[in-house]
């Protein structure tokens, strides 16, 4: 993207190590902050979440510092790390995850309760989650939805564009990779997926407030 373009860069994959230098860079920032937080005693009564809203493409599908513009492995996977002051040990959960799923988590770990109108998970509790529903909403224009819903899958990620083929990623040893969608996906996720591309047609045809029209 234009906004992203550096004079100074020599190449694309000079752009790929510039973004690893960052991700260092930042993952040092945050074990210099804890450390000097754990020095003060600041962490016995904290939470601390480490994660982020997306993640950034770097070459998938010939796409370079991109995110946005489709639903890909490399954009939906990101880090999440909950850690109760250092009280409990590690445990790595490898259960399916989305960051709707923090809120009613942290309130839990507050409170004891969470509010009984969310449809997030809780991570804390055990047994099986919701299948997590990714959207993206590419343009709401009222003469032409486009948008992208996908769901994961205890096989992959399974995609579906507006009105275009279906696509699924597979994970192997050597990451993910593109496959032909498999002929049938579980009735659940089949229900998940039309509500969202429901919603996401009644969101594109409901009128809108005078103020963003004319921010348009």
């Amino acid at each position: 993207p234009e906004y992203q373009f550096l004079e100074e860069a020599r190449g694309r994959y000079d752009y790929v190590a510039r973004y690893r230098a960052y991700a260092r860079y930042a993952v040092t920032e945050v074990d210099r902050f804890l450390r000097e937080a754990s020095r003060r005693g600041l962490l016995a009564n904290t939470i601390i979440v480490y994660t982020a809203d997306h993640g950034e493409m770097l070459g998938e599908d010939n796409f370079w510092c991109e995110h946005g513009n489709r639903i890909h492995p490399a954009v939906v996977h990101v880090p999440a790390v909950i850690a109760l002051g250092g009280r409990d040990p590690l445990v790595h959960d490898r259960r399916d995850a989305s960051n709707v799923d923090f809120l009613p988590s942290l309130l839990f770990l507050v409170s004891g309760e969470t509010p009984s109108d969310t449809r997030a998970g809780k991570l804390f509790h055990s047994g099986t989650r919701a299948l997590p529903v990714l959207v993206e909403l590419l343009s709401p224009g009222r003469m032409r939805l486009q948008a992208s819903v996908g769901i994961k899958l205890p096989r992959g990620l399974f995609v579906e564009d507006f009105r275009q083929p279906a696509r699924e990623y597979i994970e192997g040893p050597a990451g993910w990779r593109e496959a032909k969608p498999s002929a049938s996906i579980p009735p659940g996720a089949r229900d998940q997926i039309d509500l969202a591309f429901e919603r996401l047609t009644a969101s594109a045809r409901a009128p809108r407030h005078p103020t963003a029209e004319r921010l348009e």
